[in-house]
């Protein structure tokens, strides 16, 4: 990962050694390029073919556990990523960011838990 990456805004993406993109669950593309703009679908927390977490932030996991849950998130989106374009440093903006915390009724903290790709 070159200096352009941690221009755009990745300065702990060099931690990240592997970025292969999980095979998709369904009939669906992680990822697809359209004229110069590259939209990607919602990734799950996948690691090694196997949910690394399931359940509700709240109540079946704490919200360290769903951070860490989204950290695979955000790795597993920016591989389907680096899977179109080839490498992260052909990035020079990201539009749009969504992040969705399957919680538990009551619980108030998602900005916790997804905030992990802004630590990234």
């Amino acid at each position: 990962v070159s200096s352009k990456s941690i221009e755009v805004g990745f300065p702990n993406i060099v931690a990240i050694k592997n970025l292969d993109a999980p095979k998709p669950r369904g009939a669906y593309l992680p990822a697809l390029q359209v004229g110069n703009l590259l939209y990607t679908s919602g990734q799950g927390p996948l690691k090694n073919g196997q949910w690394a977490y399931l359940g509700q932030v709240g109540k079946d996991l704490t919200t360290d556990e769903g951070y860490r849950a989204a950290r695979i998130c955000v790795i597993n989106c920016l591989a389907a990523v680096k899977s179109i374009i080839g490498n992260l440093d052909s990035i020079d903006r990201i539009i749009s960011l969504r992040g969705f915390v399957n919680s538990a009724p009551g619980f108030f903290n998602q900005p916790s838990v997804y905030s992990y790709f802004y630590h990234l």
